[in-house]
């Protein structure tokens, strides 16, 4: 995909997001890097087994995706029998499989029901499972559950969050590991054992979706808050944010923005990823992991001033012992000298 040109990388992006209206003269392809490369990586690694696909070409899987798209509200066997009757040829399992690539790609789902998985399986990336009962409009409400802050109430002390949660933060101070997902089922998940946060990376997508407003088949708030996330830990124009996100190959990413959005620092204001936010937050306002975070920490001054005076005492005491010690031996020495020249005498 990455190899396409200009022009032909344009068309593939009109085709994912039809009522986005992209405009090809505000069409920035370096944008679209990690997304494509995304679909020729999902491409790839199915081709050796291309033949339990029904079809696995792109143009194929466009057609899937706007059969999908037509309505969403069709439980998958139902879309399963409309694909079917374009397609002409297929067996059932192979239809199901080329359905779930179109919805992996077109959605960012990890879409990859047990009983049809084929391919290798990715590390750290969890699986959501379509069953033929389901339609997309309620497989995307299972992935996404609202919390009350009621259901939340005993973890916040204040619904404030600190200007200085960032990711630079958390990977700089807190000794965080940075994961890139494109399954926003993932985003923000979070291995406290190893603090390791991931991350979705295709913010893009977010934005293409969003633009098709009420045609787009997640709902709004989702869309809006999964945007909010990404500009709580990664507000533009701050350097560190830049820095990090240069560091970690994501410069498209920092390209985009904060997309005419407000940086969002209560937690009032997130429902579906809140839970996950409150998990990161408790580690960040946590003791210190190491004496490097406690040290560079300026949130708490007054601890950090107890910390720099306790070192500098402990300097002062090391300093004073030790002339104390040079002190004793030159007097030793004085003495001895002192003896020797009596003895002489």
């Amino acid at each position: 995909m990455l190899e396409l040109k200009n022009a032909e990388k344009y068309k593939v992006v009109c085709q994912l997001w039809p009522n986005s209206e992209i405009l090809f003269s505000g069409f920035q392809e370096d944008d679209y890097e990690d997304y494509l490369r995304y679909i020729g990586e999902e491409i790839s690694a199915i081709s050796e087994h291309r033949v339990k696909f029904a079809t696995c070409t792109f143009e194929g899987i466009v057609a899937i995706i706007h059969r999908l798209r037509a309505d969403t509200s069709w439980t998958k066997a139902a879309a399963m029998e409309n694909i079917r009757s374009h397609l002409h040829n297929g067996e059932d399992t192979a239809i199901l499989r080329s359905m779930e690539l179109g919805a992996r790609l077109w959605l960012n789902l990890n879409i990859n029901s047990a009983s049809l998985a084929v391919g290798p399986i990715q590390a750290n990336v969890n699986a959501v499972e379509w069953e033929s009962s389901l339609s997309l409009n309620d497989l995307i409400m299972d992935c996404f559950q609202r919390v009350s802050i009621n259901q939340i109430a005993s973890r916040v002390v204040t619904t404030q969050i600190d200007p200085s949660f960032t990711a630079a933060s958390l990977v700089g101070l807190c000794g965080f590991t940075l994961h890139w997902t494109s399954n926003l089922a993932d985003h923000l998940q979070f291995d406290r054992r190893r603090r390791i946060l991931t991350v979705y990376q295709h913010k893009i997508s977010l934005i293409n979706h969003l633009k098709e407003g009420t045609k787009s088949v997640f709902p709004i708030d989702v869309l809006e808050e999964a945007i909010d996330t990404l500009n709580l830990l990664f507000p533009f124009g701050e350097n560190s944010t830049r820095r990090l996100l240069y560091k970690e190959g994501k410069r498209s990413f920092y390209s985009l923005g904060n997309c005419k959005r407000d940086r969002a620092c209560d937690i009032q204001q997130f429902s579906y990823w809140r839970n996950e936010i409150l998990d990161v937050l408790d580690v960040f306002n946590g003791p210190a992991h190491n004496l490097r975070q406690l040290l560079a920490d300026q949130r708490n001054l007054s601890d950090l001033l107890a910390i720099w005076i306790a070192i500098f005492v402990a300097l002062l005491t090391l300093i004073s012992i030790g002339f104390g010690t040079i002190q004793t031996v030159f007097s030793i020495k004085q003495y001895n000298l002192a003896k020797k020249q009596t003895c002489v005498n």
